[in-house]
């Protein structure tokens, strides 16, 4: 006598039906194949566009993006292909909007003329939206961004009134509760480091011959560096030009760039920002910024350095 299957034979059996096409035809088998590739080439650039809004700021989003976005959105609010593929998600998203906003911000980020051809080319604009939540996730867009794509969703839905645009205008933050975000500098996601009263008290006795400031070239005992990024505004507040100098730099650019190719990015780190740890507790630990040569230019005009020379 044959023994049943188990559950999780059984569910192997049904994995492997799908999988496989067992008991379907060749042709409808390299259909669902052909629409299976299709769209895991399409999460794989969105899972990168999704890396890369958690860090992109509104001064390093490129022009070409931002004009891909208002085309999305105007293709969305006038009922065009953009829009047959992309309402379903908004449905989805009015019952949850705060939580929710995120995924039609990145999907707008994300569609291109080729990938709506793709969607359109293996029947997948009547499931897109139902997958694409499931496959991206919950996660968080650098809120300078958020705000700004935000922006473009209110004033063209503002411009082309239709029903579809109504249904965007409905989902959106009030627009006076974005400005107050904006003028409190650093957002709520983050929280800023608060020295503590013991690490505010200056030396009791300070060399008159020796430097404080060391050359990071020498006496430095430990070099720290890939510090978490998501962590500057803690030490640096968003309007800082500190802060604003680094995202504008190659080194900080660079590494966001690589974060944005791996697939398994989890983290921010940077070393846009460096600790030098001296060979002595008498020595002050340096800390090093990089940033953008204009921005540099700019802070080392305003705080009037002195020349030095070193040899």
């Amino acid at each position: 006598m044959v023994s049943p299957l188990s559950q999780t034979q059984q569910n192997g059996f049904l994995a492997a039906e799908a999988i496989f096409g067992l008991d379907q035809s060749l042709a409808a088998y390299q259909r669902r194949l052909q629409a299976a590739t299709a769209f895991g080439l399409l999460r794989g650039s969105i899972e990168r566009n999704k890396t890369t809004l958690s860090t992109l700021t509104k001064r390093n989003s490129q022009k070409r993006k931002r004009d891909y976005f208002q085309i999305n959105v105007m293709g969305l609010v006038q009922s065009g292909e953009v829009s047959r593929i992309l309402l379903p998600l908004v449905t989805i998203c009015s019952s949850r909007p705060e939580r929710s906003m995120n995924w039609l911000l990145l999907a707008l980020f994300s569609l291109t003329e080729a990938f709506v051809s793709s969607i359109k080319e293996h029947d997948l604009s009547e499931v897109f939206a139902e997958l694409f939540p499931r496959v991206i996730g919950d996660f968080t867009i650098f809120q300078e961004t958020r705000e700004m794509f935000i922006d473009i969703l209110r004033q063209k839905c503002n411009e082309n009134i239709s029903e579809i645009g109504q249904m965007v205008l409905n989902l959106l933050p009030s627009e006076t509760s974005t400005k107050k975000r904006r003028l409190d500098g650093v957002t709520s996601e983050v929280e800023p480091l608060i020295l503590k009263s013991e690490s505010l008290v200056c030396p009791e006795t300070v060399h008159e011959d020796t430097a404080p400031n060391l050359n990071p070239n020498r006496g430095v005992v430990f070099q720290f560096v890939a510090a978490q990024g998501d962590k500057l505004e803690g030490v640096l507040p968003g309007t800082s030009p500190f802060l604003q100098g680094i995202h504008t730099g190659r080194q900080w650019c660079w590494e966001r760039q690589k974060d944005a190719e791996s697939s398994n990015s989890s983290e921010m780190r940077t070393s846009a920002i460096s600790a030098m740890i001296p060979d002595n507790d008498q020595a002050d630990i340096s800390f090093v910024l990089t940033v953008g040569y204009k921005a540099g230019w700019e802070i080392v005009q305003y705080l009037g350095f002195r020349f030095s020379e070193t040899d």
